[in-house]
């Protein structure tokens, strides 16, 4: 899992590492629900946040999980676009 933040600008420390904390809050509970929801039929799931889009990574045997790992993020989050990268194998 990863998220993308800039450095933060001089005497901004604090407020950056308690961004650091809420992403990283973030990314714990997707992976939660998307390992809840899909039975944890995803895997080697990653989630990679972005300021505007949320992508998933990882692999299954059925359509079907990859779809619902969309819909569990979907469903937590509004205002970003969810990329899914799940293979189906």
């Amino acid at each position: 899992m990863s998220v993308v933040l800039l450095e933060p600008e001089f005497g901004q420390q604090a407020e950056f590492d308690e961004q650091v904390f809420r992403c990283r809050e973030l990314l714990d509970t997707l992976n939660r629900l998307v390992h809840e929801r899909t039975n944890r039929m995803i895997g080697d799931l990653r989630i990679d946040v972005s300021k505007s889009e949320i992508t998933l990574w990882g692999r299954t045997r059925a359509y079907y999980y990859k779809q619902l790992a969309s819909q569990a993020v979907l469903a937590e989050l509004t205002g970003f676009e969810v990329v899914n990268e799940i293979q189906v194998i």
